[in-house]
């Protein structure tokens, strides 16, 4: 239990704690449960370990794959590619990252062509100037 006890206490540590926990949390926690393996002893503490790894997979492994804690991961100077068990997760969180900065530049270049555009006037409009 010490591994959850460990990763409870850096989340009440942080005094904003964010997204980009979420994935090196995780990792740790496999990390530590690995590491308990080689001292277990009695058949008891390994069905229990390995019924906290079963547990762990899929209510947490996904948040590798989530776009918010991904985009939040990959963000985070702190992490880079050893902030994801996967490679393919961080290639990812790099085309999403990719895909959105080049929809806001079309966005950018439409609303700038819209805006340059000439507009038609034309010479029957009722104007209150005319």
């Amino acid at each position: 239990m010490i591994p959850f006890k460990a990763m409870t206490e850096e989340l009440l540590e942080e005094k904003y704690p964010t997204a980009n926990l979420c994935i090196r949390l995780v990792q740790g926690l496999q990390d530590e449960l690995g590491k308990t393996v080689p001292s277990l002893q009695t058949q008891v503490g390994r069905h229990l370990h390995g019924k906290l790894m079963e547990g762990i997979l899929p209510r947490l492994y996904q948040y590798e794959t989530c776009q918010t804690t991904r985009g939040a991961t990959f963000f985070d100077p702190r992490m880079k590619k050893c902030g994801f068990r996967q490679e393919s997760n961080f290639d990812d969180a790099q085309q999403q990252l990719q895909g959105e900065l080049q929809q806001l530049l079309r966005d950018d270049l439409t609303k700038t062509k819209s805006e340059s555009a000439p507009t038609k006037t034309h010479r029957n409009s009722k104007s209150p100037l005319c």
